[in-house]
């Protein structure tokens, strides 16, 4: 696979996905609590903003927000969030240097095989002493189980479960790269996306193989939690804040 983003194919697969990609509402409302004590002020960017779900927690929470996103389907849905939206290259944003307080990134680095080039663009964007904000997958065996898990029952339904460009990072790699760019004083926070009790009750109102491998991976999620030498390959999902020097 190219080292580099294929951005015809990722421009591709979010056209035919639109309004129906990231529908779970719950999913947004959860994480947007979970970094909403960053304080939404000044002027914030979001990276990757897809159909605006994030953009508009944020802006429930007082935020003044602007969403970029590569791909022009996606964006035509955010408008219905009352945000405002350009499209644009994550890997060339056509923003000022140090125009925002803070930027953040919604589940879009795992879009990039390599993140260096976005990850410096981020930076040049970000306003000295400025926060960046980063919720993604984490490269754990949980994350990859799920991943595999997608993979393996979309292909029955004759369905894309992912583009081409999808790669897992590691705690590390996020810190080092954008470290090279200005951003230092990181919090990380690694998380599971959903709980046992999420996953049971998720069952309940809706079962069927998928919800039914998903709850026994959350079985075994809860398991490797509760053994300090596999602990953190237990979560899937990690919350990075820092600050640009």
């Amino acid at each position: 696979m190219s080292r580099t983003q294929d951005k015809k194919s990722e421009m591709d697969y979010w056209a035919k996905q639109g309004s129906g990609a990231y529908a779970e509402k719950k999913w947004y409302e959860k994480y947007s609590k979970l970094v909403e004590h960053i304080g939404w002020h000044g002027l914030v960017l979001d990276a990757g903003c897809g159909n605006g779900c994030f953009t508009n927690e944020i802006i429930k929470q007082g935020g003044n927000v602007v969403g970029v996103d590569l791909s022009h389907e996606m964006l035509q849905v955010a408008k219905d969030t009352g945000g405002e939206f350009v499209v644009g290259d994550l890997e060339t944003l056509p923003f000022r240097e140090e125009t925002f307080d803070i930027v953040l990134c919604s589940m879009v680095l795992h879009h990039f095989p390599l993140i260096n080039r976005m990850s410096e663009e981020v930076a040049r964007v970000l306003k000295k002493d400025g926060k960046l904000v980063i919720v993604d997958i984490l490269a754990t065996s949980f994350a990859k189980l799920s991943r595999n898990l997608g993979k393996l029952i979309l292909k029955f339904h004759i369905k894309e479960w992912k583009t081409p460009n999808e790669t897992l990072h590691t705690i590390e790699e996020y810190t080092a790269v954008f470290r090279q760019y200005g951003l230092a004083s990181f919090i990380v926070t690694p998380i599971i996306s959903a709980t046992l009790a999420e996953e049971l009750s998720a069952f309940r109102e809706n079962p069927g193989v998928w919800s039914f491998l998903i709850l026994l991976r959350a079985l075994l999620m809860k398991f490797f939690l509760i053994m300090p030498p596999f602990r953190l390959q237990a979560y899937d999902n990690v919350i990075i804040s820092g600050v640009k020097n």
